[in-house]
């Protein structure tokens, strides 16, 4: 959910069950411009982990819901 945003947001996972912040790595990079409202993407895999990053340049994110 977004608000007029504009920037990356990067899915990215790891396979290890303990985790340093290097064992992420990019699954998948969304590229948005102004952007308001619902911005969605998929992906197939199995991971241990799953984050988030995001670089905006302009606008804001409400949240991110993620279902496995």
């Amino acid at each position: 959910y977004v608000n007029a945003y504009s920037g990356d947001i990067k899915v990215q996972a790891t396979l290890n069950d303990n985790v340093a912040p290097a064992d992420y790595f990019d699954i998948k990079t969304v590229t948005l411009t102004a952007k308001t409202g619902i911005a969605y993407t998929n992906w197939n895999g199995v991971y241990n982990r799953v984050r988030f990053v995001h670089t905006p340049t302009a606008g804001s994110m409400q949240k991110i819901l993620y279902r496995s």
